[in-house]
């Protein structure tokens, strides 16, 4: 092993010592700059901390890219387009846990090859129609249709049953354990089946968002 040591020191000069002298002065001089913006910062944080939020207003979202109705089904970069207009079975919280939407609760068979779904009561489209568990059966149908050239395709065509127990409770008949179907939940949209090709035409979008 090769060591390197350094050379023996000579006498610093007067120049030597000024510049280590003003660099230490520049250095503390930061250092309480630095300590004044922390304490400042902190105040101005409990100041903020302390104000009560406010509910209402408005926000507004700048997207860079035209609307694409032919795409409404592909699960493209305009998800977040279509959610203005749309509702989901769920939404991934940020820890990519399922929450509920359309979808209240969910509960799987134990051989994991059905989940039966508790849906929203309530919900009407646009057009004043009630959503119920026909839409979200048109909903799994009309991606396993190849036309559609939807990204989730696969998943949706896991699904090869369908029960409806009312209204509001439905069924998915599985063809084996699927571990990317709450991917299919999360993009799906629940559009109008009376108006799917009007949609993708964009002449028409009903949805229940």
């Amino acid at each position: 092993m090769t060591e390197s040591y350094p050379s023996p020191a000579a006498t610093p000069s007067r120049r030597t010592t000024l510049r280590a002298a003003g660099g230490g002065t520049l250095l503390l001089g930061l250092g309480l700059a630095g300590c004044r913006s922390a304490v400042s910062g902190s105040e101005s944080a409990e100041k903020a901390g302390a104000a009560k939020p406010r509910r209402g207003g408005t926000v507004s979202v700048a997207i860079n890219s035209d609307f694409t109705p032919s795409l409404l089904f592909a699960q493209s970069s305009q998800s977040l387009q279509h959610r203005l207009v749309y509702n989901t079975l769920t939404r991934y919280d940020d820890e990519l846990t399922p929450q509920p939407e359309l979808a209240t609760s969910w509960h799987y068979a134990k051989d994991g090859r059905s989940i039966t779904l508790e849906l929203r009561s309530g919900v009407t489209f646009h057009d004043g129609r009630p959503f119920t568990a026909d839409d979200v059966i048109f909903a799994v149908k009309n991606l396993q249709n190849p036309a559609r050239a939807a990204q989730l395709r696969a998943t949706a065509g896991v699904i090869t049953g369908f029960e409806k127990q009312g209204d509001h409770r439905l069924v998915l008949k599985l063809a084996h354990r699927v571990n990317n179907l709450f991917d299919l939940f999360e993009f799906m949209i629940i559009t109008d089946r009376n108006s799917v090709e009007e949609a993708l035409k964009g002449t028409r979008l009903n949805g229940t968002g």
